[in-house]
């Protein structure tokens, strides 16, 4: 049985609409910093854009590499130059802290708290915001 090519616009070679893939639920995971996270969410972004596919960013909780001037962490900075697809900005890090620690140590350190209850709900709101791949930024280890 002949198939037909998919090509970009949801067609394939026959003009017949194709369905739209459903959405992708990623998670970019390292044990440490520098290990290569901002790296990799910035070429799957990149390579999943080039394919059609819509994509959002989501890291619940952002620490260290704090920038007065906009109030942001490194990491949160890192995401939201790759937001698009209708992201708004202020939805891809929502929690950012100045120190380079813990989420939780960060957190303290200004009166706050990171509770589980409170990063499980903002991953569990974030895919319902669009139909797009959902690329989540996390590192595993330091809690």
């Amino acid at each position: 049985m002949a198939t037909g090519r998919i090509v970009r616009g949801g067609a394939d070679s026959r003009g017949a609409a194709q369905a739209k893939p459903p959405p992708l639920r990623l998670a970019v995971i390292g044990t440490d910093t520098g290990v290569g996270k901002s790296r990799v969410t910035a070429l799957l972004t990149r390579g999943l854009r080039a394919h059609g596919r819509a994509v959002w960013l989501h890291k619940p909780v952002a620490c260290g590499g704090w920038d007065e001037a906009t109030a942001t962490a490194e990491d949160g900075r890192s995401l939201e130059a790759l937001c698009g697809d209708g992201q708004a900005r202020g939805t891809v890090c929502p929690r950012q802290f100045p120190a380079a620690a813990s989420p939780h140590l960060a957190a303290a350190e200004v009166g706050a708290q990171v509770l589980a209850t409170d990063l499980v709900a903002s991953l569990a709101a974030s895919p319902r915001r669009c139909r797009a791949t959902a690329i989540t930024w996390a590192r595993s280890c330091g809690w």
